[in-house]
């Protein structure tokens, strides 16, 4: 019932389940995905790249290690998502590794949020590179500048809180977080301040 991509492998790797979300998602039944290598699967063909990347993350799986990257997976309208995909070892009483459980969830609005602030980030330095220009030739070329500069950071502002993801900016150098999203606020339950 998990609106998350979920399964389930072996240890070399062959998908033994997987849930109606995933199947859904590429518009697959049972019969033509399961007991086979995971990398051979629909989700997974549409890159030679990413199926390197998931079959060294089964091995690194099957010795212990959680293994997370971000992948993209094609559904069955051959719309292209990204999708946070991780795979976890299952161990049995002894300790052994006896299953691999493959999880995805879809962040395909987030990242195109993240790619439209990157853009808006782009085009906020590169407006601030050229109003350093522009204030040493024409204060009234200036003016026009610094309004754009205040509609772009408006707008980063904007979609920074209206993000469905709570997001925290933090400096590396201080490791202290010194800015939130609204949706982080009502998440953790605190205020900005």
């Amino acid at each position: 019932n998990s609106f998350e991509f979920i399964g389930l492998l072996d240890k070399g790797g062959v998908l033994i389940e997987a849930n109606r979300g995933a199947l859904d998602f590429c518009g697959l039944d049972s019969s033509g995905v399961f007991n086979k290598p995971f990398w051979e699967t629909a989700w997974w063909t549409h890159s030679k790249e990413l199926q390197k990347q998931l079959k060294e993350g089964i091995k690194r799986a099957a010795q212990g290690e959680f293994v997370r990257f971000e992948a993209t997976h094609i559904d069955k309208n051959e719309v292209l998502h990204y999708i946070d995909f991780s795979l976890k070892p299952v161990r049995d009483k002894e300790g052994n590794i006896v299953y691999i459980i493959p999880e995805g969830r879809d962040i395909t609005e987030r990242k195109k949020q993240e790619m439209e602030l990157e853009t808006y980030h782009h085009n906020l330095e590169e407006l601030i590179k050229d109003r350093t220009v522009l204030l040493e030739s024409d204060i009234a070329q200036r003016k026009k500048t610094e309004e754009l500069l205040r509609e772009s950071e408006k707008r980063l502002n904007d979609m920074f809180d209206s993000a469905n993801d709570g997001i925290l900016i933090a400096d590396i150098e201080s490791k202290r977080f010194i800015i939130c999203n609204n949706m982080m606020c009502k998440m953790l339950g605190y205020s900005r301040n």
